[in-house]
């Protein structure tokens, strides 16, 4: 009973959590700050001066980047350092998952049946090499002794 209690109250905070951030979201991008009066304030102060910057950048054939909200645009810079951190810890992610699997015990089982195999394989081309001299010995021997 009480690990019913407790999962639904964990569930219960988990959607509480995402509902309150999906209005923030909702208020931050999309709903104007000011409510319908003072809207026009808003309006002529924010919102034509931004419109008229863009026009501006528009004709000087700048790039128009938004950066309403909280968004943030990175340099190409960033990107790429970015970029290299992904790559590295991928790579780090892939090397710790490798050695993960070469530690478990059908990976050692399979080292050490490879290995078996080997030295198996090498003896068994001793044993014919040593028979097949035995061989020439004792031919050599019998046509010594007719």
């Amino acid at each position: 009973m009480s690990d019913t209690y407790a999962r639904v109250t964990s569930e219960g905070l988990l959607v509480w959590q995402f509902e309150r951030a999906q209005l923030i979201d909702e208020f931050k991008d999309t709903k104007p700050p000011l409510p319908p009066p003072l809207n026009v304030l808003w309006l002529a102060f924010v919102t034509m001066p931004s419109y008229l910057r863009k026009l501006c950048r528009a004709r000087e054939g700048e790039e128009d980047v938004s950066t309403f909200g909280f968004k943030l645009v990175p340099s190409q810079r960033e990107l790429n350092t970015l970029s290299q951190r992904e790559a590295d810890a991928l790579k780090h992610c892939l090397q710790a998952r490798e050695k993960r699997e070469d530690d478990t015990l059908d990976a050692r089982i399979g080292r050490l049946q490879a290995a078996v195999a080997k030295l198996d394989e090498q003896a068994r081309g001793n044993f014919e090499a040593v028979n097949g001299r035995l061989d020439v010995i004792q031919k050599e021997g019998v046509s010594l002794h007719v």
